[in-house]
């Protein structure tokens, strides 16, 4: 029987490793070796399945942005089981991540009907103070709610134009039962996925979500509809003619250029000029042989100058959005800070003064204007300025026209340098023109090249050897510059639940099962004292046969939070099958442990609450 996976029940997954044939993730064990020093979660084998890793993995060995994204409902006491995840976030923002948390107070209004006020104290004061003081720093950090997100809001609409009644119900059973503004709760959690990818920040970047199996649902949806988001389909296929495999790009709704600017990507990524649309073949005959060394040379004078003028001379290019600008190019520091000061200087006299520390601001920074360096899809990185709420756009068209009057555009360069090249070429070939006897040539001329496409007005066919993410590096780069969203698919690690200390799943409406970050430590230690055990009947039995710490809860305690030194779990587990131990003994050596780290974590939430202002939270205790 196929099992259902439900994100709004506690699921109970009787066996992980069916989720491989039926839902079609990835064994994570796969992806292990490519990680450096990975996370305890990924060693121990409590991370058992993936989407999409293997970019993830690259970004973490070679030092690449990414993002980690998560989000917690904000319904009820922050547990064990929530702990799970923001250890994994924290670790990601320690192997460079940029860490983003949601939380999503539309869906718990959706599902659980709570007030929005009810969702900001619980999601404040459980969930947020909980993440700072498990080590989640500041730096590389945006924490929102949903419904305080307009970004989050408008992409969720945009999301909703590719899915429909019917899929909604095929994946989370839905009926006509089921309210709106669940299925819109739905959206904003692909929202809240994707919207990392959006110009604000910079554009597409690799995205991980980790979360417990039970969440799949979301990420097959997400990773669906962006790809129906996409100006562009690729395809593998076979050349019934030879027999050969090629790339077909087709374009869905993307403006007609894109296509040729696919076409001009792989011609330039390998090094082979595009071929003309007339005949490959050049004549010239006893009549015209200046005339025709002239426009030659003037044809390679002006293709070499357009080279060199747009690789090796400095330009500035601009892509200016709605509150945010992009800049690409070789201009200096001194001069974009001068340029961006000058007119910060003009427009902060023209809006409200606004103290720099209510907007999240130390004193002394430039408050109207926030600077970042993200990495593009080629692998560079650019300047992103956003601006405040309450900054005019004309602020950042001001900006844009500074620049451009400073300095010349990649375009700009690439014609002053043909219009060089030609002219200097075209004097040399007269001069080569006077001195070359008169002949009649019918060889290819220097400048042809194979076909390695065929283009037309809706897709194009590449026949030249290139793997499927260097194809979809160029069409997701010409998608960006076209204005679509190119959204690189998010990828996902999947781990398995946490036993209660009942038996049983672990249960948020069963206190007995779970223990809340914020339990007062004696509290959590008697429950401990209390939890099912993988012991036997009698004390003499265990030592004779030892105990089942694979049955017990006491020991998953240790294997997903009180230890980390993997020698030390395993002295645990052979103390536990050696009957060397009994569970009562063990239970308080588990419960020492877990009185000592509430204490530890209750002191460092408290202190949280002072830090809120740095991670942009504005809330204050009732």
């Amino acid at each position: 029987m196929a099992q259902k996976l439900d994100p709004w029940k506690s699921s109970e997954i009787s066996d992980y490793s069916k989720l491989f044939d039926e839902f079609g993730i990835q064994p994570f064990a796969e992806v292990l070796d490519d990680i450096p020093d990975p996370h305890k979660y990924m060693r121990r084998g409590i991370i058992f399945g993936h989407r999409g890793y293997d970019m993830i993995a690259d970004a973490i060995r070679n030092k690449k942005p990414f993002v980690v994204l998560d989000g917690f409902m904000p319904t009820g006491k922050a547990h064990f089981g929530h702990k799970m995840v923001m250890d994994q976030i924290v670790w990601y923002q320690k192997q460079g991540g940029i860490a983003v948390i949601g939380m999503a107070d539309r869906e718990a209004h959706a599902v659980r009907d709570l007030s929005w006020d009810e969702c900001k104290k619980i999601g404040v004061e459980e969930y947020i103070t909980s993440l700072i003081a498990l080590g989640l720093q500041p730096e590389n950090t945006r924490i929102y709610f949903q419904s305080e997100s307009p970004l989050v809001k408008d992409l969720a609409f945009e999301l909703g134009t590719k899915v429909n009644f019917s899929e909604m119900a095929a994946i989370y059973g839905f009926s006509g039962e089921t309210h709106l503004a669940h299925m819109i709760a739905v959206l904003t959690q692909g929202a809240d996925i994707l919207h990392s990818q959006l110009p604000t920040y910079g554009g597409p970047i690799p995205v991980v979500v980790p979360v417990g199996a039970d969440q799949d649902p979301h990420i097959r949806l997400t990773r669906d509809i962006a790809t129906k988001m996409d100006m562009f389909t690729i395809d593998q296929r076979i050349d019934q003619k030879t027999n050969k495999p090629y790339w077909s790009v087709r374009g869905k709704n993307a403006p007609e250029k894109a296509l040729r600017e696919i076409n001009a990507a792989i011609y330039e990524k390998f090094a082979v000029q595009l071929p003309p649309n007339n005949s490959n073949k050049l004549a010239s005959n006893n009549n015209s042989n200046v005339l025709g060394n002239t426009l030659t040379g003037a044809a390679l004078g002006g293709v070499a100058g357009a080279i060199f003028g747009g690789l090796f001379s400095d330009s500035v290019d601009t892509e200016l959005f709605d509150r945010s600008l992009n800049i690409r190019g070789k201009i200096p520091e001194n001069d974009l800070f001068g340029i961006i000061n000058h007119i910060e200087s003009v427009y902060r006299d023209k809006i409200q003064p606004v103290n720099d520390q209510e907007l999240g601001c130390q004193d002394g920074e430039m408050s109207l204007f926030f600077i970042n360096r993200p990495v593009g899809p080629n692998g560079k990185q650019y300047w992103c300025i956003t601006i405040r709420e309450d900054v005019p756009q004309e602020a950042l068209v001001a900006i844009e026209n500074e620049i451009k009057s400073r300095f010349r555009s990649l375009a700009d360069n690439i014609l002053l340098g043909a219009a060089a090249g030609g002219l200097v070429g075209g004097a040399g070939g007269a001069l080569l023109g006077l001195a070359t006897p008169s002949t009649t040539s019918t060889k290819p001329s220097a400048i042809s090249a194979p076909s390695l496409t065929k283009l037309s007005k809706e897709h194009i066919d590449i026949f030249v050897d290139i793997n499927r993410i260097e194809l979809e590096t160029i069409v997701r780069r010409v998608e960006y510059n076209n204005g679509g969203y190119a959204f690189i698919l998010p990828a996902s690690t999947y781990h398995r639940f946490m036993s209660g200390l009942t038996g049983g799943k672990m249960s948020s409406s069963i206190p007995d099962s779970n223990i809340a970050l914020s339990e007062e430590p004696k509290s959590a230690a008697k429950k401990i004292m209390k939890a099912k055990t993988g012991g036997r009947e009698s004390a003499d039995e265990q030592r004779e046969l030892g105990g089942e710490f694979d049955k017990c809860s006491v020991y998953e305690l240790y294997l997903f939070h009180l230890v980390d030194d993997d020698a030390e779990l395993i002295q645990i587990q052979n103390e536990c099958k050696g009957g060397k131990i009994l569970c009562g003994e063990c239970k308080k050596k588990a419960a020492g442990k877990m009185e000592s780290f509430l204490t530890d974590l209750q002191q460092k939430r408290e202190e949280a609450f002072e830090k809120l202002p740095l991670y942009g939270i504005d809330y204050k205790r009732g």
